[in-house]
């Protein structure tokens, strides 16, 4: 393997105060050569300027990049996700909420698929108690950005389009580039949290 990180996690940010534990759930698992974590604020219009102003030192903490990033509009994190995948140097790809977890053994989930070379949907605990991904059909509502685990190769990669159900669009986008996405049954790598 090159310098390359395994694994790039992505994690918009508008700030909250639940970052350092998100981050640091990632990082307990694995050191910085080996998940790269790059967090992208949403400074459009700064609306979320006075909350974005400890993310960098946030980063620091847990040895993150901080990417500011004016999507050109406010839209749940979806235009950030796409810039942090044009940045992201890892040989895979995933995406956490600012406010969400990865499970402590998640890296440990992932790792025996990586194999595979495919993209991968793992399941995800919502905070409500529900889960996400629980069957294998690719519609809208059942899948979620932090389900996705997915090779770094830019061409085969869609686009985080920029509205609620972004997600949905390039997961789909990506699984007709791939000829389909494997379902690790019954993994679930994260989980949501009350935002804070």
């Amino acid at each position: 393997m090159s310098g390359r990180p395994l694994l790039t996690v992505i994690v918009p940010t508008i700030g909250r105060r639940a970052l350092a534990t998100t981050l640091g759930s990632v990082r307990a698992q694995a050191p910085p050569a080996e998940v790269e974590l790059l967090v992208v604020g949403d400074t459009h219009r700064e609306t979320y300027a006075p909350a974005l102003e400890t993310v960098p030192w946030v980063c620091d903490q847990y040895q993150a990049t901080y990417a500011p990033w004016d999507g050109g509009r406010h839209c749940y994190g979806q235009p950030q996700r796409q810039r942090g995948q044009e940045l992201a140097t890892g040989h895979w790809l995933a995406w956490l909420q600012d406010d969400d977890c990865w499970l402590p053994d998640a890296l440990a989930a992932i790792r025996p698929y990586l194999r595979l070379a495919r993209p991968l949907l793992f399941r995800a605990a919502t905070r409500h108690g529900g889960i996400v991904w629980r069957t294998t059909e690719l519609v809208e509502g059942n899948v979620d950005a932090n389900c996705l685990v997915v090779p770094n190769v830019p061409a085969r990669l869609g686009r985080w389009m920029p509205h609620y159900a972004g997600d949905y669009d390039m997961i789909y986008e990506t699984a007709q580039l791939w000829s389909g996405i494997y379902w690790p049954r019954p993994q679930i790598a994260s989980h949501g949290r009350d935002s804070g």
